[in-house]
């Protein structure tokens, strides 16, 4: 495909977390958080992400029923990811955190050449 890329939206859905009990149920936000990523092959996509989230590109999962790349990590109040001190209390029963999946959908798109665009004003 000439001038292929590959465009990437990230999706975050959270959930209430309790380290003894898990996860309180159901979906508790959901929302597109991200939807400007491009690159020139779907490997370059997910590079992209995990560097944008900090995280190793090998840490994506694939998931086949949904056709999605995904990761999860526990976040705080403020929607960050939970840092060393936090975890110790979540797993101490002390605080609950919130399971946040982020889902990484790809679609292929075709730019479109200056020629066309001109084109396309004088039809």
């Amino acid at each position: 495909m000439e001038n292929g890329i590959f465009c990437g939206a990230v999706a975050k859905w959270i959930e209430k977390d309790n380290y003894e009990k898990g996860c309180f149920g159901g979906i508790q936000d959901f929302g597109i958080i991200l939807d400007d990523f491009r690159a020139g092959s779907v490997r370059e996509l997910i590079e992209k992400v995990a560097d944008f989230f900090g995280i190793s590109a090998d840490a994506l999962e694939y998931d086949e029923i949904n056709n999605f790349f995904w990761f999860d990590r526990e976040e705080n109040d403020n929607g960050s990811e939970a840092g060393a001190a936090e975890l110790e209390k979540f797993k101490a029963g002390k605080i609950d955190l919130w399971l946040a999946r982020y889902s990484l959908s790809v679609r292929r798109s075709c730019e479109v050449g200056a020629d066309e665009m001109r084109a396309a004003l004088t039809a």
